[in-house]
């Protein structure tokens, strides 16, 4: 899910989001504006612990893909 996505849906702040994140508010703003694309890794680890992995990596490294990831399981 992306991160304004999660936003709207969770009725969350980002002031809220940034406290939980440890994130600050200016750069998160930047990310759920589009203003800025790239992340640091460490950044969007603490944004994807914090949104229980709602939001996950591969949103916050790779804003302009949809990205699904399908888990298959072998069966026995």
């Amino acid at each position: 899910m992306k991160l304004n996505k999660y936003i709207e849906k969770e009725s969350i702040t980002v002031s809220e989001l940034s406290r939980r994140s440890g994130v600050p508010v200016v750069t998160l703003w930047r990310y759920v504006k589009g203003l800025q694309k790239t992340i640091k890794p460490e950044t969007a680890l603490a944004i994807c612990e914090a949104t229980d992995g709602k939001v996950s990596l591969l949103d916050l490294l790779f804003p302009d893909y949809d990205l699904t990831v399908e888990v298959r399981r072998k069966k026995p």
